[in-house]
């Protein structure tokens, strides 16, 4: 027995592999685009360490291993330009990286995969135009030329976009140069910031100095909100890494009522960062679609609600109570809003002031 697993250890594939790779059967790897040529000295250095121990000046490698060989990239020329795929002119002209023969990328191009491409046979368009592997159905063979049709590309765009709350790069900008008008929240705060000061609580009734107007006798009423009916519906929760827009829609499809983005960091939105954003995205087939939204302090959260109420279109905003993430945790979100209560008040009242 002994003898035996000895000759299958020494036959076994995995002893072979680089350092940082992890044990994988042959048969799953992927081929090498173009792999980094080993050289004499290396091979030489390789084969035959130094009896004088390890090199002093070489740097020891810690935790996750960065400086693994890795395969090149191919080189840029060998993939078509963006802009001829649209079937526009490059801006860079002689300057662009990638390449610009069309015919050549079609000789060297890998055969379709099928010959009815799914965008084009639904939407009368195709966005990957020559590049497609389903290309032969809607790319001409003299000039290469991307084909639409207009019939399918009017039904299709007849039914609005079909998917909503993407960030505008407009949009993106304001956010990262901090210029979002937020007046709802800055007056919920401001009050905040006083009753702390006076030693108040949301509970205790504050006494007007000077004029006294109807807001001062009379309780406003709250504006008109939208009412999300959650009694005998299938809600699905909001599941980080999971409940993407196409995992959404398999379920929408399923008998989903009610659907949940991801968990979005509030402070990540704010700053208009375009991963956090796609958190946000909405198909059409969601008719009752909300958000998740983390945060940890009533300043940025109230910001964050109100920013949501004019920029994105949700049904309701559902604060996140229960992450246990230490990132999140040791911040005083998710989970830590149990242990902080009056925080916790301060930004459901503060979202519902400005959301």
């Amino acid at each position: 027995m002994a003898s035996s697993s000895a000759a299958e250890e020494s036959t076994s594939p995995f002893l072979d592999r680089r350092p940082g790779e992890a044990p994988v059967k042959p048969e799953f790897f992927k081929k090498s685009v173009n792999p980094q040529p080993k050289s004499s000295t290396e091979s030489k250095t390789d084969s035959a360490p130094s009896e004088a121990g390890p090199d002093p000046k070489k740097p020891k490698l810690r935790g996750r291993n960065y400086r693994r060989p890795r395969d090149r990239l191919p080189p840029t020329q060998s993939r078509l330009c963006p802009a001829l795929i649209r079937d526009e002119e490059c801006r860079f002209g002689a300057e662009c990286r990638f390449g610009h023969d069309v015919a050549a990328f079609v000789a060297a191009k890998e055969p379709d995969v099928d010959a009815t491409c799914p965008n084009f046979d639904r939407f009368g368009f195709c966005a990957y135009g020559v590049t497609c592997r389903y290309g032969a159905s809607h790319v001409t063979s003299e000039n290469y030329k991307n084909v639409v049709d207009e019939a399918k590309r009017a039904k299709a765009e007849a039914g609005g976009p079909r998917t909503m709350n993407s960030l505008s790069k407009d949009f993106q900008m304001t956010l990262r140069r901090k210029a979002m008008e937020t007046p709802d929240a800055d007056r919920f705060l401001k009050d905040l910031a006083a009753r702390k000061k006076s030693g108040l609580s949301f509970d205790d009734a504050t006494s007007s100095s000077g004029v006294v107007t109807d807001e001062d006798l009379i309780k406003l009423r709250p504006r008109e909100k939208k009412v999300v009916d959650f009694r005998d519906k299938i809600y699905l929760a909001p599941l980080t890494t999971v409940g993407n827009l196409p995992f959404r829609r398999i379920c929408k499809r399923y008998g989903a009522d009610i659907t949940c983005g991801e968990m979005a960091m509030c402070t990540n939105l704010l700053q208009g960062q375009q991963s956090e954003w796609a958190l946000l995205r909405r198909h059409q087939c969601e008719d009752f679609f909300g958000v998740q939204v983390c945060g940890s302090f009533p300043d940025t959260m109230t910001r964050c609600a109100e920013m949501l109420k004019k920029n994105v279109q949700v049904d309701f905003v559902d604060i996140n109570v229960g992450c246990p993430i230490d990132l999140v945790f040791k911040k005083g979100g998710g989970c830590g809003l149990m242990q902080r209560a009056k925080t916790f008040e301060e930004i459901v009242r503060g979202d519902r002031k400005s959301g």
